[in-house]
């Protein structure tokens, strides 16, 4: 753990000036979070001082290495930018203080976190206890606080291990992507093997090739309870062989399809529809249905993602706020442990509250003999727990109630419910099922399967039934009572034409999905990975779905051309691995950080060696031929350069010459509808702001919008401004100017038409009635001023009436809650629309909105 301190970040305190307690003074507890300090300190009275470092206190320096290669990897610490004065006022309690108890969150980071503390602030080690708060309760507290500890010097050294590790990736690296790219971009140790995953699954996707099939299916008649229940039969090999296909064209075990034309299938139903239709073989079978583990850190985003629509960031941000506590009946409780862990134990007393709840609540058919136990994936920190309500037997609606009064109330208590209903589920029965399989074998080598299922005793199921949420059971499908030799009527038989479809992009939920299962990262760093792609413009949504963008795949292959071995997933899962046996004091970390920094090394020394900036690599990856300079051919042929905008081709010779050229291959596309004034061709155009789409036939029409969005939405909430402008009945009431409609850098409003002598400005109407007062109008909105202001939409009636929204309104009810008016958000270049109370995806046929453009 020994680290060298830069000198001018702070003065390290005496030993002696530590030591200055007087008996009988308070104890100082220092945690990270003001929230959990004031519920803390409520819980431990004025025997305890309780102060929050507000996170980290200490980091390698921001503007150099921080680390010597040539000295075991020896780290320089700089305490960080606003955090003096913080670790000023803990140094002072710290010396009145008795004891001093370092209950920063119970992770490697906060092991790392309360070293840095005491080691910054010199506090004597005989004085220091390690406190670990699994749950932020009256008991857990008193008790994380009986039993404390030391400072685990393994974990600190896993963590520094890793700190160290991505600062050497990121401070060597990341400067190299200034020439072939622009400065401020990123190559993230972590980061960018999940940039190669996301890029390879895309590469995947262009490069599957669609094969045609054709599927045939029965609609079939029996007797059940003296009336005729109709079912279906889907064909499931014709002549021996599936009618879906296997694999692709030219891979060694594709498997062509049974049906592959429209004349297969036309004769399949002919030979069916001819043919005697009896039961060839019925199985009747019992299937039972495990009640899922509870939650990890993974799968809590998992289905946070994919349940509730938030992302992992977003989803963590709100378990965070849930630990640290909200007020309860007048004093703060946590409501969840601690939400950062890769295991699935309960501890006891947990097990004994929520069985007798469930016995209470559902009866003891649902609760089995023995509590459920559930192994946790291999590596896990089994001394956290899984994470569960810190009180099950605490009711949702008292929940609700506290909770509604927060800000983001309600997404708390979605993610509340969510993480009550998986704990109670957890400790339930399975759920039953009768499933019924019966196969029908027409004209010799036509094989039809009918399958059906019935859910016969709810289990687990019944937790989220009363809740509300029956579809986590699935639909029944009923067959009727079917023996083997039994005679069916056939009603009808149809063949639909199909076509293989490529894997799937990722989404938030089946990324963290893919990183847990390839080892690569940990709990506590899921949502940072996948955050710092879309921050860096590496990746972007659409939908829910995540892409890369052509930045993002110019920059890892630019990274994988020259460190390919540094950015293995391989590689990466064995570093991981290596992480966790230094915490388990297997390996020394010096050693492990080593691995990485010879081949690292080893790679930077050879990039030198061959002056490859990396600009001619690039552009050979694009399989265009680079132009000649336009303003001087003797310079010879382009380069492929980028900025913020995109990729362009610039002269070799830059700077003393300046001549571009644009890219069409490489950018973005124009709409594929006509321009909604004239009917012209859109068509990209660059401006000094960037790249936007603009009108062919300019200047006869001078129709602009940005890129990405709909063509008709725009034209149709300009047409909107103008009948506004029209409507205008009143002067401006500073002024007596005429008002006119404007348009800004954050979109269109009402102002004075003697600007800039006058600036009155009132927000423009959008036409769309308020859902909570029905009077006012929605209307554009903004936070602050300038660019770091935040678009939203508000009632014309405020401050009488204070609904708000953020995304652009649109006309007609959520098919969900019945809410009154949607949402339209954008989000990584994609547009969607949701409702803005319930916040679920809405699926709209069309795209229109009334009066607004997002």
């Amino acid at each position: 753990m020994s680290a060298k301190k830069k000198k001018k970040a702070t003065k390290k305190t005496t030993k002696g000036r530590t030591q200055g307690a007087s008996t009988g003074a308070p104890n100082l507890v220092i945690v990270e979070s003001p929230a959990k300090a004031r519920a803390i300190g409520k819980y431990l009275g004025k025997a305890y001082h309780v102060a929050a470092s507000v996170g980290h206190v200490r980091d390698l320096p921001p503007r150099e290495l921080g680390v010597d290669p040539e000295n075991g990897f020896a780290p320089t610490y700089a305490v960080i930018r606003g955090k003096k004065k913080i670790l000023a006022e803990i140094g002072k309690a710290a010396r009145a203080a008795e004891r001093v108890y370092v209950a920063t969150d119970p992770d490697r980071e906060g092991e790392a976190i309360a070293w840095h503390i005491v080691d910054e602030l010199g506090i004597p080690a005989e004085t220091v206890r390690r406190a670990l708060f699994y749950e932020v309760t009256p008991a857990a507290v008193r008790r994380a606080i009986d039993e404390s500890g030391r400072i685990d010097s393994r974990k600190v050294d896993a963590q520094q291990a890793r700190r160290i590790l991505d600062r050497l990736v990121g401070y060597r690296i990341s400067p190299l992507l200034s020439e072939p790219f622009y400065p401020g971009l990123s190559a993230g140790r972590v980061q960018t093997v999940a940039l190669r995953l996301i890029c390879e699954r895309e590469a995947e996707i262009e490069a599957f090739r669609k094969v045609a099939y054709w599927r045939v299916s029965a609609v079939l008649e029996a007797p059940t309870d003296g009336e005729l229940a109709r079912f279906e039969a889907e064909l499931q090999r014709a002549g021996g062989t599936a009618v879906v296909p296997r694999g692709q064209p030219g891979e060694k075990d594709f498997r062509p399809p049974a049906l592959a034309s429209e004349e297969d299938a036309a004769r399949a139903v002919e030979r069916a529809r001819a043919g005697e239709w009896e039961v060839h073989a019925v199985e009747r079978k019992e299937r039972r249905r495990a009640a899922p583990p509870p939650y990890t850190t993974s799968t809590l985003q998992q289905d946070a993602s994919r349940r509730l629509g938030m992302s992992a960031r977003r989803a963590m941000a709100l378990a965070q706020r849930l630990y640290e506590g909200v007020e309860l009946d007048g004093e703060p409780v946590g409501l969840i442990t601690y939400m950062r862990t890769d295991a699935t134990r309960v501890s006891e007393a947990a097990l004994a509250e929520v069985r007798d709840l469930i016995g209470k609540q559902y009866g003891v058919a649902f609760r089995p003999e023995k509590p459920n136990r559930y192994r946790s994936r291999e590596g896990a920190q089994e001394a956290h727990e899984a994470i569960r309500p810190t009180l099950a037997a605490r009711s949702l609606e008292e929940v609700r109630r506290a909770l509604g009064r927060q800000d983001a109330g309600r997404d708390l208590f979605r993610l509340y419910e969510m993480i009550w209903l998986r704990f109670l589920a957890s400790q339930m029965t399975p759920a039953v099922y009768d499933r019924t399989i019966a196969d029908f074998v027409i004209d010799g080598d036509l094989e039809f399967r009918a399958s059906g299922s019935v859910l016969k005793f709810a289990g687990f199921l019944e937790a989220y039934r009363r809740a509300g949420k029956p579809g986590e059971a699935g639909d029944d499908v009923l067959l009727p009572p079917l023996e083997m030799g039994q005679a069916v009527a056939l009603v009808d038989v149809v063949g639909e034409g199909k076509e293989t479809q490529p894997p799937a992009r990722f989404s938030e939920a089946t990324l963290v999905k893919e990183l847990e299962a390839q080892g690569i990262g940990r709990p506590s760093t899921y949502a940072t990975i996948i955050s710092r792609l879309f921050e860096r413009n590496y990746a972007e949504r659409e939908g829910r779905q995540i892409r890369p963008t052509i930045l993002g795949r110019f920059v890892l292959r630019f990274l994988l051309h020259h460190f390919d071995d540094i950015f293995e997933v391989g590689f990466t899962r064995g570093l991981e691995e290596e992480l966790d046996k230094i915490e388990e004091g297997e390996l020394p970390w010096r050693g492990v950080v080593g691995d990485l920094w010879t081949p690292l090394s080893q790679d930077i020394e050879q990039l030198a060696a061959r002056g490859d900036d990396g600009n001619e690599a690039t552009a050979d990856w694009i399989n265009l031929v680079p132009p000649s300079c336009p303003k001087d051919e003797s310079h010879g042929s382009m380069l492929l350069r980028w900025n913020r905008f995109g990729p362009f081709w610039g002269c070799r010779r830059y700077p003393e010459c300046r001549g571009t050229q644009p890219i069409p291959e490489l950018g973005p596309k124009p709409p594929e509808e006509p321009c909604p004034r004239d009917g012209g061709v859109l068509v990209i155009k660059r401006g000094r702001r960037g790249p936007f789409v603009g009108c062919a036939n300019y200047p006869d029409c001078d129709f602009t919008m940005n890129i990405g969005d709909n063509p008709e939405v725009v034209y149709a909430a300009r047409q909107r401004e103008r009948e506004v402008e029209k409507s205008l009945g009143h002067a401006c009431p500073e002024c007596g100017g005429e008002l006119t409609v404007k348009s800004g850098r954050f979109g269109s409003f009402i102002g004075c038409g003697n600007y800039p002598k006058c600036r009155y400005t009132e927000p423009l109407p959008t036409g769309v009635k308020c859902p909570q007062c029905g009077e006012g109008e929605l209307v554009e909105r903004r936070t602050g001023k300038g660019r770091g202001g935040r678009r939203f939409y508000g009632c014309s009636r405020y401050p009488d009436c204070d609904y708000t929204q953020n995304g652009a309104p649109r006309e007609g009810p959520c098919p969900e809650c019945g809410h009154p008016v949607t949402e339209v958000v954008r989000s990584g270049g994609a547009e969607s629309i949701r409702c803005p109370k319930c916040k679920a995806d809405v699926a709209h046929p069309d795209r229109e909105l009334t009066g607004v453009s997002s």
